[in-house]
């Protein structure tokens, strides 16, 4: 299911199919593979029948790649990494306060309370609601570029979502962050490559948020077409996989799926 909507919603049936063999693991994908990739093929051809061919984020113009870029796509990789698994880390503990909320008076309130944070946050800019697709594409296709105050409001308003119980996933806002800070990090690390290091920053901090390096890299590929960065774009996922573990060794999702078990109906 996971894999199949990965597929459809970022029209990335590669992307749907690795994250169920990072996540699954070799010896239980073994056992699911016919209803995986099946899962995915219908899935994927019913988003394209619905929606049409398309690419998720577009045709993003990059400067010409060399090798001088990968310390750079490095650097960029264990700071965006790093910065992700903090995100998760928060994500995690903001779902463990949402399920020691016993009271559900008290669990209606904290949910008011977060959708008046939000408001307040769209309020004072429109940049804060949404996946956040309109703030990346900007980035890649007008040349415009992030501050950290916009990276601080993307991370202050994704976590408000998820402790209003309203977020609908962590993927695209995580895409979104990490575009921004790739943005306003570009600045400073390879100012000739701006593009470039929006794509980097989003293959980093997912992978710091989700741990799953080669889905982060395949999907931002498979959204962009962009075959000629696969290079930095695997050493960035590679290097943010090494920075998310100055956090953690594990990913929000690791936490959010025991906590899950533990709480399950026993049958």
């Amino acid at each position: 299911g996971a894999a199949a909507g990965l597929a459809a919603a970022f029209n990335t049936p590669l992307g749907g199919i690795v994250y169920a063999i990072e996540e699954l693991g070799v010896t239980h994908f073994h056992r699911v593979r016919m209803a995986l990739i099946s899962a995915v093929i219908v899935s994927g051809v019913f988003a394209q029948w619905w929606l049409g061919s398309y690419l998720y984020l577009g045709y993003p113009v990059l400067t010409p790649i060399t090798f001088s870029i990968l310390p750079s796509a490095v650097l960029m990789g264990l700071i965006s990494g790093f910065l992700g698994a903090a995100f998760g880390k928060v994500l995690a503990r903001a779902s463990q306060l949402r399920q020691n909320i016993l009271n559900p008076q008290f669990f209606g309130i904290v949910s008011l309370v977060m959708g008046l944070v939000m408001a307040g946050l769209i309020q004072m800019d429109l940049r804060a609601h949404g996946a956040g697709v309109e703030v990346i594409t900007g980035f890649l296709f007008r040349d415009e570029h992030a501050s950290g105050y916009l990276v601080i409001l993307r991370w202050v308003a994704s976590t408000v979502s998820y402790l209003s119980g309203a977020a609908g996933g962590i993927f695209s806002p995580a895409l979104a962050i990490g575009a921004s800070l790739g943005s306003f990090l570009s600045t400073h690390i390879a100012p000739e490559y701006p593009h470039l290091m929006v794509l980097l920053g989003m293959i980093g901090f997912l992978t710091g948020v989700a741990r799953t390096p080669f889905t982060s890299f395949i999907l931002v590929l498979e959204m962009t077409d962009r075959h000629s960065a696969i290079f930095p774009m695997m050493m960035a996922a590679l290097a943010a996989q090494s920075g998310a573990l100055f956090i953690d060794d594990r990913s929000c999702y690791e936490y959010m799926k025991k906590r899950f078990v533990v709480h399950a109906p026993s049958h």
